[in-house]
């Protein structure tokens, strides 16, 4: 008598999905923008908390928190002239489902606060799982 199979359910993953969050303070000091950035933090109090530490260990007295977000990626998109960064041009700081996502979007937001024909918008920085 030939030998059934079974055939076996997929596996399902064990655990348990823990939601976090991230945030981005910006300061400066010397006219040097600095960023502050923790992730996988419990609440959203427990993230801006920590980096508005993390930007004022650097020295800043003018830190604040410019996007919070939660179980996703975020982008920092920055205006430049000639690669370099524009002094006094709009940073874009923007969380979404993918950092692709997100770059997208902060680049298109950043052109658009930088209206001038010469700025370009950059993701220089990216926090998250890279598509």
């Amino acid at each position: 008598m030939p030998q059934q199979q079974q055939q076996q359910a997929p596996r399902r993953p064990v655990g348990e999905w823990i939601t976090t969050w991230g945030a981005i303070a910006m300061g400066s000091i010397d006219s040097v923008t600095n960023y502050g950035v923790p992730t996988g933090k419990m609440s959203k109090a427990e993230a801006e908390a920590d980096v508005l530490r993390r930007c004022a260990s650097h020295g800043e007295t003018d830190c604040r928190v410019v996007l919070a977000y939660h179980n996703q990626c975020a982008v920092i998109a920055e205006p430049h002239i000639n690669g370099k960064p524009l002094s006094g041009g709009t940073v874009k700081f923007v969380g979404a489902a993918t950092i692709a996502e997100a770059g997208e979007y902060a680049k298109s937001q950043c052109r658009k606060e930088n209206k001038d024909k010469y700025r370009l918008c950059a993701v220089l920085h990216w926090f998250g799982k890279v598509d």
